[in-house]
């Protein structure tokens, strides 16, 4: 399948399993996808996960119910390079082997593009991914199992399983906590794809700080900057 087949027929399913009536950023993510343009890569040999990761994929995968975008991910699953999102237990150790992604498209993805990032991502059971932002506007559409989305600090969180789905806006603060079975989603990042992730932290004192995280070449994390938290960013963050 070529690289423009593979995206237009994502965008169908993507289009028809957001439903009608698109808001601004269900219409652009579809757009972006529609027009992407990607090459297809060298063959690659699968990413080997963790034996605790690949149980808890073969489980989620048996799991998965037959849908629009499930029916043509299901036969890739096996071919995505696999990779752990957070691998060093010096930066996350609670994230350190529970999170992992597969590209369909993007820079490590079976089609390769530098303006659009697509593909599978597993979180391990009962994993919670703290408030973090990023520049990217994103859709998570769930596969198999279920994951708790929470847009702010005050907000209510939304649960999501099979065949429904959460969009995060760029800059929108947000957190994640996946299920006791974990969770297998279908993720389309777009806009502004950058290698920074902004963690938000609380302080002793009840303030808290913006803490910049940037991906390093060899994908490790680095700690750049920190920096408190104004009223002014959490208001673009969607904080109010």
């Amino acid at each position: 399948m070529t690289s423009p087949e593979i995206a237009r027929i994502l965008a169908r399913a993507v289009s028809t399993s957001l439903g009608e009536s698109p808001s601004k950023f269900q219409a652009r993510l579809i757009s972006d996808l529609e027009r992407v343009q990607a090459i297809a890569a060298a063959p690659q040999t699968a990413g080997q996960l963790p034996p605790r990761l690949q149980t808890h994929l073969a489980a989620l995968q048996q799991a998965m119910p037959r849908g629009e975008i499930s029916d043509i991910i299901a036969p890739l699953i096996s071919n995505l390079s696999w990779y752990l999102i957070y691998e060093s237990a010096t930066d996350w150790p609670a994230l350190a082997g529970g999170m992992a992604a597969g590209q369909m498209i993007g820079r490590r993805g079976l089609w390769q593009s530098e303006d659009l990032l697509a593909g599978v991502m597993m979180m391990a059971p009962d994993l919670h991914y703290p408030l973090h932002q990023h520049t990217a506007l994103e859709l998570y559409f769930v596969l198999s199992g279920t994951v708790t989305v929470q847009h702010g600090r005050q907000a209510a969180p939304q649960r999501i399983g099979p065949g429904e789905w959460s969009i995060t806006p760029p800059h929108q603060v947000h957190a994640l906590q996946s299920g006791n079975q974990g969770c297998l989603i279908f993720y389309l990042w777009t806009d502004e794809l950058t290698d920074e992730n902004w963690w938000w932290e609380e302080r002793y004192d009840g303030r808290w700080d913006r803490v910049c995280w940037r991906r390093q070449p060899d994908s490790s994390w680095r700690e750049s900057h920190r920096e408190l938290l104004t009223r002014a960013k959490a208001d673009q963050a969607g904080d109010s």
